[in-house]
This record gives C-alpha cells, structure tokens and sequence, in this order.
C-alpha cells in the first residue's frame, strides 16, 4: 500500500476534523451570545425557514465535485461543465425556494417567512458562483486551504451577525450572517484558486452518469435523516420526537464527529489509488484505525449514559438513557459503512452504495415501526442500531465482491481493539461504572463522580489493555502504528509552532 496516501490522508482528516470543531466553537459562541439579544421567535422563524431551504438544496446536490475528485486528469472542458452544472443547479434550488416562499408562508400562517425565504433563495442561487477549481483542495490533499476557505468566512459571518444583531434586534442579523459568510466564501474561492470558470455544457457525458447516482444517493440520505422523525411523531407524538432525536444525536456523536472527516479525506485517498491494489489494502488500514477509536468511544458512552444524562441533560431526561445506551454502540458500524461506501463511490459504483442506503432505510423503518409500538422510544433506537449494522455489514461486503477486500486481514487488526472494548466493558461492569442504574435522589456531584470515574477507568482499561496486546504480538504494523505517528506528527508541528512564537532573547 502507498504509504505516502495513506499519511496524507490521515493528515488531512485532521484539517477537516478542525474546521468541524472550528466551526462547532463558533456557532456554539454565536449562540450563546444572540440569545441574550434576540427573542425565541427570531430563532424559531429562521430555523423554519432554514429547514425548508436545506431540504430543497440537499434534494439538488448533484456531485460533479466528486466526480472530478475520481478522474485521474480531468480536462478543462469537464471542470468548466461542472461549474455550469452547479450554476444551474443552484438557480434551481434558489428558484424553487423562491417560489415557494409565498405557499411555505401562508401554509404556516407566518408573513415574515415570505421575504426571509426570497432571500434565503437568492443566497443558494449564488452558491452556483463559487469556483469549481476549489475542488483541487481536496483531490490533491490541501486540506489546509479548504480549512481556510470554510472557516475565515464563517468567523466573519460570526462577527457580522453579532453586530448586525446589536444593531437590529431582529431575525435579520441572521441572515446577515449566513449571507456574509457564503459570499465571502465565494469571493475567496477566486482568490484562493487562480481557475477561472466558463460556461460549457461539452463534458456532460462524462458527469452525468456519476452525478445522476449522486443526487439520487443525496436523496436516500435525506429520507434517511428525515425518516426517524417521521416514524417516531407518528407514532408516539412530538415529545417522544424530541426525546429520540436528543437521544441519538448524542449517542452517535463521537462516531459522526471522527468518522465524517475521516470519510470526506478517505474519499480522496481511495480515488488516489482507484487505478491500483492498494484501494483494497488501505481500505483495511482506514477501517481498522476508525475502529480503534470509534469501538471505545461509542461503547463507552453507552456504558455511563446514565450518569451523563444526568449531568449535562438533567434528571428530566433520564427517559434518555436506554435510547443512548442501546444507540452509542452502533458507532462502529457507521465506521464500517462511511469508509466501505467512500471506497465504492471513489471507484465509481455509486449505484451499489445507494442500493445499500436505501436497503438500509427499509430495514430500519419496518424495525422502528415494529419495535416502538411494543418498546416505545427504547425500541426505536434498538431498531435504528440494528438496521445500522445490517448496512454496514450490507456495504462491507459489496466492497469485498466489488473491490476484493480481504475480511480475513480486517479482522486480523480488528481484534485486538474488540478484545480491549470487552476488558473496557468487563471493568466498568464489575466496578459498577458502567451500565448501573442509579437511584433518581442521587445528587449531580455524585452522577459528576460516576462519569468522570467512568470515563477516566474505561480509558485506562481500553488504553492499557489494547497496548498489551499490540506489544504482545512484537507492534505489529496497523493502526496503533498510524494513530502514534499522526499524535507524534501533530505534537511535533505543534513544538515547532510554539517554538516559533517564543520571543526571541
């Protein structure tokens, strides 16, 4: 396996890892400030109109970027038709939301959403304007600069929001700020890539194929996004949405947090070596390095949800604790269907991986529906992290009929971080941190306790026993040894930062 890929991947998931956390910490600092200069309404009427538009422009996602990302030396021509396919998409989507601000905004019987939305429509109209060069960033690995690109905007939309807002004292401010960061963000894309766009449909044959199974798999997404609230208001009313929802975004937080830039940089990784062997070989290693930390830390939450729930959620959330327990542990198996579905899109077979997603949904939707009515919420999300798996294990073994890769190698690295989640998850039991009910009259400095000891013990036991065994089998090469060599890396570049900083004597 290229090596060389393989560590610029890794380096590269770190870049888009930052700019989520980045982005996370500014919108949380947004938050937190525009709370106490705007009203709940101002929150709400965005948030609605926001919903509308995100659902019109994820069901126009067309994925030429993708595509120029898989081809090996894509020409002009394909470049310029990708720009103009994206201009056009994103008239559409822009129209769309546009003509439907009127019917939104009386069907809601909330004037201020007509205007909020022709605006709102404008915006994505614009979205068609940003440079396709920009694409460069990803399928040569600089992520640094695509780190940039999304993350100076989106700290000068911040900024802009919280003076509109002081300024206004109304929902506008909001939109000021998304607007001020999506211009921007076009704008710097000319400045940070010397591309200049034409508009030429000639290379539509080479796009379409790819783009069409593109937006069909973006639409399986949304339906799968969509789906959980659907079935569980359904069935069991809007309170009982709240609660699911609450419930599993926190349980596969640390599985989506670290898996989805894994996936975006694997992405470009696999199409890197689509032409060769080492997609299969380095499909394992990615695999097995997600697992390494996705294994533990989605078990581990499952293990102190109680005492977590009762620290950052509060006691009237404990209804939450059995959804999160039976949710969290599933996290592996979105690293499995993340990183098997990059490899099979980056070869092309995008087909294969919607088939898969859609396979997904019905299993997922027949389980919630079964499971809820004779479980309540606790059983939708047993269903949802049954049908999780059934995908994973759907897409994984599509990736070894299409790609050839060897489960026999997978499991060979796979087992020593399986055997150090059971120690973790044996030791927590017989020390009663984990998966331990607690008395409703415990204090919160005694759940505050329970959680940092079973954070702290869990990480001990998974650490030191995965340690054991990797030094047992003489430090085999896999994924201890990549996730050592990104820690010595970013330590080293974080040295020399500090050293740089220092005044001189």
């Amino acid at each position: 396996m290229n090596s060389g890929i393989m560590g610029r991947t890794v380096q590269s998931a770190g870049w888009v890892f930052g700019w989520r956390l980045a982005t996370r910490c500014l919108g949380l600092l947004s938050t937190l400030i525009l709370l106490r200069i705007l009203a709940p309404q101002d929150f709400g009427l965005v948030a609605l109109g926001a919903a509308f538009a995100q659902t019109i422009d994820a069901l126009s996602v067309l994925g030429v970027e993708d595509a120029l990302i898989r081809e090996a030396q894509p020409s002009r021509d394909m470049y310029n038709t990708a720009f103009t396919m994206n201009l056009l998409r994103g008239l559409a989507a822009g129209g769309l939301i546009i003509l439907g601000s009127g019917p939104v905004a009386a069907f809601f019987d909330e004037p201020r959403l007509g205007p909020l939305l022709f605006v709102l429509g404008a915006l994505a109209a614009t979205d068609g304007l940003i440079n396709i060069g920009i694409v460069d960033f990803r399928k040569d690995f600089r992520f640094h600069k695509e780190f940039l690109l999304n993350v100076v905007p989106r700290t000068v939309g911040v900024i802009a929001t919280i003076v509109f807002a002081l300024l206004l004292h109304t929902y506008w401010a909001l939109i000021a700020g998304a607007a001020t960061n999506r211009l921007l963000r076009t704008v710097f894309s000319y400045q940070m890539h010397p591309f200049r766009p034409r508009l030429t449909l000639l290379a539509w044959r080479s796009l379409l194929h790819f783009s069409l199974w593109s937006w069909v798999l973006a639409i399986i997404n949304l339906l799968q996004q969509r789906s959980d609230a659907f079935v569980v208001g359904r069935i069991s009313g809007t309170a009982q949405v709240g609660l699911y929802s609450l419930g599993a975004e926190i349980a596969l937080m640390p599985s989506t947090e670290l898996i989805e830039p894994l996936g975006r940089a694997a992405y470009s990784g696999f199409s890197a070596t689509s032409r060769t062997s080492d997609a299969a070989a380095m499909h394992v290693r990615l695999l097995a390095s997600a697992l390494v930390v996705t294994l533990p830390a989605g078990l581990g939450l499952s293990l102190v949800s109680g005492p977590l729930v009762r620290v950052v959620m509060g006691e009237h959330w404990s209804q939450a604790i059995l959804p999160i327990a039976l949710l969290a542990p599933a996290g592996g198996a979105i690293a499995v269907a993340t990183i098997s579905a990059m490899l099979l899109r980056a070869k092309g077979w995008v087909h294969r991986v919607a088939a898969a997603a859609a396979a997904g949904i019905a299993v997922r939707v027949v389980l919630m529906v079964w499971l809820l009515g004779r479980y309540g919420v606790a059983g939708a999300a047993a269903g949802t992290a049954i049908a999780i798996t059934a995908e994973a294990a759907l897409m994984l073994v599509i990736a070894r009929q299409s790609v050839g890769v060897q489960l026999r190698k997978l499991m060979a690295q796979a087992w020593r971080p399986l055997a150090a989640c059971s120690v973790m998850t044996g030791a927590l039991w017989a020390t009663g941190l984990g998966w331990t009910a607690m008395p409703a009259d415990q204090t919160w400095a005694d759940s505050a306790m329970a959680l940092a000891g079973g954070c702290f013990g869990g990480t001990v036991a998974y650490g030191s026993t995965l340690a054991l065994l990797w030094y047992a089998q003489g430090r085999p090469q896999g994924p201890e040894d990549d996730i050592l060599g990104a820690l010595a890396k970013a330590a080293t570049r974080l040295r020399g930062g500090l050293r740089r900083g220092l005044p001189r004597a």
